[in-house]
C-alpha cells in the first residue's frame, strides 16, 4: 500500500472515478458530434424514418423534396429585395466611399497637405484647380488664385466649360475696424456666359398661367435660352455686436438674354410666342441695384452646420440707366433657420425657411430673369414668380473635423404675391431629397458632392474650389 493510502478514503476515489468517466464520455460525444462516421452504429429501427418502398401506406411517410421552410410573406420580401437592389448598392457604395474619404482625411491630414501642395512657402498665396459639374450641363474646369493676409484678401477665378460656358470673377477684400467694430469692404467683378438655361414660364403651374403664351399646338413645356451677365459689386459689412451684423451693397449689372441658338435643345422661341417673354433681348440696359440687410446669428460656425439660430432680412431697389426701356423694381426678403444638436454638437438637425419677393415699380415691365427663383433649391425646378418660398430640413454629422455628411429634404413653391399663397401653392410644392458630403477648411467649403431626387429626375452636383458662399446674394443671382 502506498504511503499516501491512509490519506485517501474510498469515497473520494469513487467520486474521482465518476468525474473521470463523465469527462471521457463528454469528450467522446464532442469528437463524434460533427458527423456520423462509417463505424457509427445504426439507430434503432423504431427511430428510423419509414421506408417509402416497403411501407407506402405508413402515415408517417413523407413524399417530395426537402427544402428550408419559408415564413409567411417571404414572396413579398423577395420582390422588394429585387426592386431595391440597385438603390441599396448605390447607398452602400456611397457610404463606403465616404468612409474611405474620412479615413484618407484623417490618416493623411488632407487639409494641411492641400495647403502645402497649392500654397506658397509663406502660406498666404494659393493657386489651385477648380471644378464644377452638374447633371445636364457640361463640367466647368478652371483655376483659382487667392492671396490672404491679416488685412487684405484677393481672389481670382476662371472657369471654362465650352465656347458658351465661360466664367471669370475677381474679388478684393479689405479687413479692418470701424468705430471699434470689425468691418469688411469687398469689391467684385463678375462675368459669365451660359447657355442651355431652362425656362418653364412664370407661375407655380406655368402651363395654365395666363401670363404665359405658349405656341399653339406645341408639345413642349419648357425651352432654353442663353444669358450673358456682367456685374460690378461693392459691399460692406459691419459687426455691431457678437450677434448682430449690418450689410450694405450696391452693384451695376447687365443681363443680356436670347433664345438658345443650338439645335440640340428646344429653344424658347419654339415654345413661347414671339415677344411674350418679358425682357428677352440682348439690348437690355445697365441696372443699378442697392441693398441693405441685417442679420442676427447665434451660430459659432458660419461655413458649416452649427447649433444656434439666425434671422436675416433685406430690402433693395433697382433702377436702370437710360436705354431702350426702363427697369425698376424692389426686393424684400426674409431668411430664418435653427440648428439643434443631436446627441453631440457635431450632429445637427437644421430647419430653414426663406421668403423672397420682387415687385416692379412705376408701371415698368419686370424682365423674366429678375423673377424670384431660389438657387438654394437642390432639386430640378426652373419655375419663377414674384414670390418664392423655400423650406429645407437637413441632418448633418461630422465624420472627421473637416468632413461632414448630410441628409436633406427641400420644398419650394411660388406665388404672384404673398397674399395669394393658398391651396394651389400647397398642391404644387416641388420636393427634393437626397444626401451629400462636404470638405471644410477653417473658413469655407473646399469641396462638396450632392445627390438629390425630385419629380423631374436625379440631380448630381460636384464642386471643388468653387464654394457656393463666394460673394453675397447679389453675386449668386
Amino acid at each position: 500500500m502506498s504511503r499516501f493510502g491512509d490519506q485517501v478514503s474510498p469515497r473520494r476515489l469513487e467520486v474521482a472515478a465518476r468525474r473521470l468517466c463523465a469527462t471521457l464520455a463528454a469528450a467522446s460525444m464532442c469528437l463524434r458530434a460533427p458527423g456520423a462516421g462509417a463505424d457509427d452504429a445504426a439507430p434503432p429501427a423504431a427511430a428510423r424514418a419509414p421506408d417509402l418502398a416497403t411501407a407506402p401506406n405508413d402515415p408517417l411517410a413523407v413524399a417530395g423534396l426537402e427544402r428550408p421552410a419559408r415564413p409567411r410573406g417571404y414572396g413579398g420580401r423577395a420582390v422588394a429585395n429585387a426592386i431595391l437592389v440597385g438603390p441599396r448598392l448605390l447607398i452602400d457604395y456611397t457610404f463606403k466611399g465616404v468612409e474611405v474619404a474620412a479615413n484618407l482625411v484623417t490618416d493623411r491630414q488632407l487639409i494641411p497637405r492641400y495647403r502645402e501642395l497649392f500654397g506658397s512657402p509663406r502660406g498666404d498665396l494659393y493657386v489651385f484647380p477648380t471644378l464644377f459639374a452638374e447633371t445636364g450641363s457640361p463640367a466647368s474646369v478652371g483655376a483659382r488664385m487667392i492671396f490672404d493676409s491679416p488685412r487684405f484678401l484677393s481672389s481670382q477665378r476662371v472657369g471654362f466649360g465650352g465656347p458658351r460656358q465661360v466664367e471669370s470673377e475677381t474679388r478684393v477684400v479689405l479687413k479692418g475696424t470701424l468705430a471699434d467694430h470689425p468691418s469688411v469692404l469687398s469689391l467684385e467683378a463678375h462675368y459669365q456666359l451660359e447657355d442651355d438655361l431652362d425656362y418653364d414660364g412664370i407661375g407655380v403651374v406655368p402651363r395654365s398661367d395666363p401670363r404665359n403664351r405658349f405656341v399653339v399646338g406645341t408639345p413642349f413645356e419648357r425651352g432654353t435660352y442663353t444669358e450673358r451677365r456682367v456685374r460690378f459689386l461693392a459691399s460692406g459689412g459691419l459687426r455691431l455686436s457678437d450677434l448682430l451684423e449690418l450689410l450694405v451693397s450696391t452693384s451695376l449689372y447687365r443681363r443680356q438674354t436670347e433664345p438658345d441658338p443650338t439645335e440640340e435643345r428646344t429653344s424658347v422661341a419654339e415654345v413661347f410666342e414671339p415677344g411674350s417673354i418679358p425682357g428677352l433681348t440682348t439690348a437690355s440696359p445697365f441696372v443699378s441695384y442697392s441693398e441693405v440687410a441685417a442679420r442676427i446669428d447665434t451660430r459659432r460656425l458660419r461655413n458649416r452646420p452649427s447649433p444656434g439660430w439666425h434671422v436675416e432680412s433685406y430690402v433693395g431697389g433697382a433702377r436702370s440707366l437710360p436705354g431702350d426701356f426702363t427697369i425698376s423694381y424692389m426686393r424684400l426678403g426674409l431668411r430664418a433657420g435653427v440648428g439643434v444638436p443631436v446627441r453631440r454638437r457635431t450632429n445637427v438637425f437644421t430647419l430653414r425657411l426663406s421668403i423672397d419677393g420682387v415687385t416692379p415699380l412705376s408701371g415698368t415691365v419686370l424682365p423674366f430673369v429678375e423673377y424670384e427663383h431660389p438657387r438654394e433649391f437642390r432639386g430640378f425646378d426652373t419655375r419663377r414668380d414674384h414670390v418664392a418660398i423655400l423650406g429645407a430640413a437637413d441632418y448633418t454629422w461630422q465624420l472627421v473635423p473637416v468632413l461632414g455628411l448630410r441628409l436633406f429634404v427641400d420644398a419650394v413653391t411660388f406665388a404672384p404675391s404673398l397674399s395669394a399663397v393658398g391651396i394651389e401653392q400647397l398642391q404644387n410644392v416641388r420636393l427634393a431629397g437626397g444626401f451629400g458630403f462636404d470638405v471644410f477648411t477653417g473658413t469655407n467649403t473646399l469641396a462638396s458632392f450632392v445627390t438629390s431626387a425630385s419629380g423631374d429626375g436625379v440631380r448630381v452636383v460636384a464642386s471643388f474650389g468653387a464654394p457656393e458662399s463666394h460673394g453675397d446674394r447679389q453675386h449668386r443671382r
